[in-house]
């Protein structure tokens, strides 16, 4: 991660930064983001 602040928008997946929100998610919270997975 860059920044790990959420401002760059590097680690971002559609509304979610991996930074802020992760860096682990549960699946039923990223099943729908196919880039995420």
């Amino acid at each position: 991660m860059k920044c790990g602040l959420g401002k760059c928008g590097h680690c971002q997946i559609n509304d979610l930064n991996a930074c802020i929100d992760g860096p682990v998610f549960r699946y039923t919270d990223i099943e729908a983001y196919q880039e995420a997975i």
